[in-house]
C-alpha cells in the first residue's frame, strides 16, 4: 500500500518532510487504513508518527477531500486500484 501510494502521490510516506506531497501521503494512507480497521498507534508506528498525529490526520482528509481537488483525485485514484 505505501509503494502504490508514494507512486500515485510522487511521495515518500516515510520520509521526515514537510513537503506538501510527503504530507499528503500520510494523510491519504493514515484514512485509508483507519477505514480498513487498523489501529491508531498502529498506523503511527508504521509511518513514523503518534496516535494523536493519525487523528489529525484523519480529520485533514475530510477538508481536503471536500476541498482540494488535486488531492481527492488522487485518492479516488487508490480507491480505484
Amino acid at each position: 500500500m505505501i509503494q502504490e501510494i508514494n507512486k500515485i502521490f510522487n511521495a515518500d510516506i516515510l520520509a521526515k518532510s514537510r513537503k506538501q506531497n510527503n504530507v499528503f501521503a500520510k494523510i491519504a494512507y493514515a484514512k485509508i487504513m483507519r477505514l480498513k480497521g487498523k489501529k491508531l498507534q498502529a498506523i503511527g508506528n508504521e509511518i513514523g508518527k503518534t496516535h494523536d498525529t493519525i487523528i489529525y490526520y484523519c480529520i485533514q482528509h475530510d477538508q481536503l477531500y471536500k476541498f482540494d481537488r488535486d488531492y481527492k483525485i488522487m485518492f479516488n485514484q487508490l480507491n480505484q486500484n
